[in-house]
């Protein structure tokens, strides 16, 4: 028994982050039991539409995948794995052309609304084995591969991959306390290639290279200054190193871990390094499970914080030309953007071994962003952003007659608000007259501003049924909803999503 306990322990802990979950049915709470073998998988498919939303995002998504995930013993080891696939079909989408906005301190925008396709594959493995009664050695290999496609003018294609690799040890003290180490290495990158086929002239269609604060370049899409169509690199390529360790500690029903990543980013290739990206992570978990007097069932008290310190620097190049070859020449780097982003995260969730109310948990988000631009030299903007998202949710089981085992309900209400502050662009002092200030898309900046800053609320609901004849297999339907207030530049004040899921564990 302490052997599986230690092997399930690691395969968690190797996962960065994984937290000790209770399992067992109709028996109470017991803090840190451990899962036996385990399978399942799922197909669904879903809508989401509305105008509460940012620029980038569709007035009208649609959804379908498949995924199936494991977990067991294989001889003395104990393994877990995941693989799912999904397409996504947006219509009437543009400004930004990346997968995921906001990722990069990047971005460019384009100005024509068309339809727009996602594939994602998604594969997700880790491995414990015992060296002993004390260490066991683990790890875990994530890989994510994405394409993503717009065929209307401007046209372009993606392709985004981001690979991890996290080996662990583990070290039991005692009967009761655990510490582990995991090394960490992970590579996101994205490629943008476009191109036009329409009959129209080239500079009939604009681009906008966003540094930061909506502060940039605006031109023909084919432009020098959107390196999207550069002579010697026919695509914007984007790319970024992570490297670092993380701690992991656990005391019967307590476990905290914490963990360090360097960052470090590039966009460009083949000597046109055009910016740079370094930064920082620091990530935290605190999670402790407790029993409640009175309640045949139990409680997990968790903390989630996370902080990320990044700056974007542009290149001060020239083409050289030597010998009848023409090469890039990197002279130096300026600072154009800062950005930091504070994420706090703590729950609540009261757990029930009864039928009529299984769980209960309450969860609040915040999230802190400061960004700095300094998109031209002497002007300075900034702005300070604080976010809040309030939820509450609650699982029941439904008592139809004598199948209220076969149906649970879930059900969840939330409430989210922000504030800000901003600075406005500015001119410190200069050695001589500052010229004419940068360009800003302002159109775009009001609506994310928008966005990002307003308040409002929020329902959801899912329904799940295991069906009786074919055990473990499982039908659910999600649904939520969601109102903003006050809503002025956006095209609409809400948004709604729907998901059919037909599963079967084994």
């Amino acid at each position: 028994m302490k052997a599986k306990r230690l092997l399930c322990i690691l395969a968690l802990v190797s996962s960065a982050f994984g937290l000790l979950r209770a399992q067992g049915r109709n028996v109470c709470f017991e803090a840190g039991t451990p899962g036996g073998n385990a399978s399942s998988a799922e197909i669904y498919s879903g809508i989401e539409k509305g105008g509460f939303r940012p620029g980038y995002s569709s007035s009208n998504y649609w959804r379908a995948g498949a995924a199936a995930k494991t977990r067991g013993r294989f001889g003395k080891s104990y393994m877990t794995g995941s693989f799912s696939f999904e397409e996504l079909h947006g219509k009437d989408m543009m400004t930004s052309m990346f997968i995921n906005p906001g990722y990069y301190p990047i971005d460019v925008l384009e100005f024509t609304p068309g339809d727009k396709t996602l594939q994602s594959y998604r594969f997700d493995g880790g491995i414990a084995h015992p060296l002993g009664e004390a260490w066991s050695l683990g790890g875990r290999v994530g890989f994510v591969s994405q394409n993503y496609a717009k065929r209307k003018d401007i046209r372009h294609t993606n392709y985004g991959l981001d690979f991890s690799v996290v080996p662990s040890v583990l070290y039991r003290i005692g009967s009761r306390q655990r510490l582990g180490l995991s090394l960490v290495f992970r590579k996101t990158s994205e490629s943008i290639e476009a191109e036009q086929v329409g009959s129209a002239t080239a500079d009939t269609y604009y681009a906008f290279f966003d540094k930061g604060l909506r502060y940039g370049t605006y031109q023909a899409w084919d432009g020098s200054g959107i390196h999207l169509a550069e002579a010697g690199v026919n695509r914007l390529p984007v790319r970024e190193y992570s490297y670092g360790a993380a701690l992991q500690y656990g005391y019967g029903a307590f476990y905290a871990d914490a963990e360090y990543l360097r960052t470090s980013g590039l966009v460009g290739e083949k000597g046109y390094d055009w910016y740079r990206f370094p930064g920082h992570k620091l990530a935290a978990n605190l999670s402790f499970q407790h029993r409640v007097p009175g309640v045949c069932g139990g409680a997990r008290l968790m903390l989630h914080v996370d902080w990320r310190g990044q700056r974007l620097e542009e290149a001060a190049w020239d083409k050289v030309t030597s010998g009848g070859i023409t090469l890039p020449e990197v002279y130096g780097y300026n600072t154009v953007s800062r950005r930091r982003q504070l994420n706090l995260m703590p729950s609540w969730q009261l757990s029930f071994n009864h039928l009529a109310l299984r769980s209960v948990r309450v969860a609040y988000a915040g999230i802190i962003m400061d960004e700095h631009a300094s998109p031209q030299y002497p002007y300075t903007d900034r702005w300070h952003l604080w976010m809040s998202r309030l939820e509450l949710t609650a699982v029941t089981g439904l008592p139809f007659g004598g199948i209220g085992q076969r149906f649970t309900l879930t059900f969840g209400a939330r409430g989210f608000w922000a504030n800000d502050s901003g600075q406005g662009l500015e001119a410190g002092e200069a050695a001589v007259e500052p010229a004419a200030a940068p360009f800003r898309l302002s159109g775009d900046w009001i609506r994310k501003h928008e966005y990002m800053t307003s308040s409002g609320m929020g329902l959801n609901g899912s329904l799940a049924y295991a069906f009786h004849a074919v055990r473990g297999l499982s039908l659910s339907v999600d649904a939520s909803w969601t109102h903003a207030f006050e809503i002025e530049y956006l095209l609409g004040k809400n948004r709604w999503t729907g998901n059919l899921h037909l599963g079967y564990a084994f």
